[in-house]
């Protein structure tokens, strides 16, 4: 039980550090793989056929606490066949103006027309600083565990240090005064 405490007594002292370092750890991997996950899709869609369509019908719907644009549109591949699927943007967007009759960007895939996306339901690179910050704060989070590691193993090895320089200072002490007996 001495040992678990003795042991908890190291590591409480630098308990900022740890729990900094590693804060700063989960919430990179978070972000990277958020950012990773954005940029997969957009790798997915960097080679679709682009095409102009047009905007059929716009409305907006309800989604908990955030109010999404749901637009409904249509576009022609290059056999000449019409096409229509429907889109979800967010608010963040800001305000777009998507009446009926706009023209959008449409990416599609040939082999499979119910994948197609609107070029704004992508967004434009986001992902870029999102996997970027990612990684900074794994490596920030590795340097404040490192000097919490270093405190760690400076105080578990100062101990038997400090040990061993006490009985020398003692030994030169009564080293120092059997000198003057003689």
């Amino acid at each position: 039980m001495s040992r678990l405490r003795s042991g908890l007594k190291l590591l409480s002292a630098d308990l900022p550090l740890w729990i900094l370092g590693l804060l700063f750890i989960v919430s990179g991997v978070v972000l990277a793989g958020a950012g990773l996950n954005l940029a997969l899709a957009d790798l997915r869609w960097s080679n679709a056929n682009t095409t102009t369509g047009r905007v059929m019908i716009t409305e907006w719907k309800r989604a908990g606490d955030e109010s999404r644009l749901n637009v409904v549109y249509g576009y022609k591949d290059e056999r000449g066949v019409i096409y229509h699927n429907t889109a979800v943007l967010a608010r963040k967007l800001g305000k777009i103006n998507l009446e009926p009759a706009a023209p959008v960007v449409v990416l599609f895939r040939p082999e499979d027309h119910s994948q197609s996306r609107m070029q704004l339901e992508l967004g434009a690179r986001e992902w870029i600083p999102i996997l970027a910050i990612g990684p900074v704060e794994i490596v920030c989070g590795a340097i404040f565990l490192t000097v919490a590691i270093k405190r760690l193993l400076e105080r578990l090895v100062k101990p038997a240090g400090a040990k061993t320089e006490e009985a020398s200072v003692a030994a030169g002490t009564e080293a120092a005064s059997g000198d003057r007996s003689v």
